[in-house]
């Protein structure tokens, strides 16, 4: 029984070596249903209706080509996808100076080599980096994006959180001393300026730890004033009975 296996094995490869062969010489169009091409163009595999190409020279962009994905090989370090017609391309890019990997999709002309819209969408580091729709990456980030993010929740590690302002060893400044500060600056004392914001941005932990700190500020400023309103409820009203 093995041996019968092994024998239909070996005859059913050879006939699909005959196929291909038969397929080589007779230099069969793209619309083959299978087709093996070594040499100018590499390998190419299609059916009537759907196809898939692998290039491994230029395409001739004044052929038509109607492939529904094809992939080639770019210039230099580049390696290109295309999509049925040619409209829109997507290309992989891994410099020979950088370990890194770079994804562009670039809207092209189907009958030219002229490429349209550039776009940068991401980048992969062997360390771990990803930058998303920027080459920008900070030497230590791990994750860059160049746009908006959407996300249902985000957990975000503190290890400063302002419980210290309600210990009795906290000082803070008077409220003379705040509003002399607010009118010089313009913005509350460890607060960033508008300035430094616009330039550097913001750490979200650090800042949310330093709003609660300010609303825990604000709730000791308002409980003072509570006090000293008591007592002056107080001193007024033994004033109307003396």
């Amino acid at each position: 029984m093995k041996k019968f296996v092994s024998l239909f094995t070996i005859v059913l490869g050879l006939v699909c070596v005959l196929q291909l062969n038969e397929l080589i010489a007779q230099e069969q169009p793209l619309d083959a249903k299978a087709y093996y091409k070594p040499y100018n163009y590499g390998k190419f595999l299609s059916t009537t209706s759907k196809s898939v190409g692998l290039f491994m020279d230029p395409i001739d962009f004044n052929a038509n080509l109607t492939a529904r994905l094809m992939i080639q090989k770019g210039w230099g370090d580049w390696i290109q996808l295309y999509s049925q017609n040619m409209k829109h391309e997507w290309a992989f890019h891994s410099p020979r100076d950088e370990d890194k990997l770079i994804i562009y999709h670039l809207d092209i002309d189907a009958n030219s080599a002229t490429y349209g819209t550039y776009s940068y969408m991401m980048y992969f580091h062997p360390n771990g980096q990803i930058g998303i729709g920027t080459p920008k990456m900070p030497i230590d980030a791990k994750l860059a994006v160049d746009g908006k993010i959407y996300a249902r929740e985000i957990e975000v590690n503190n290890n400063s959180w302002p419980d210290y302002v309600f210990t009795p060893d906290y000082k803070m400044l008077t409220l003379f001393e705040l509003e002399t500060y607010v009118n010089k600056h313009s913005h509350l004392p460890g607060i960033p300026s508008a300035e430094t914001v616009s330039e550097e941005g913001i750490n979200l932990g650090e800042m949310d730890g330093l709003l609660l700190q300010k609303v825990e500020e604000l709730t000791l400023y308002v409980i003072e004033l509570k006090k000293e309103i008591e007592e002056l409820k107080a001193k007024t009203k033994d004033e109307h009975e003396k």
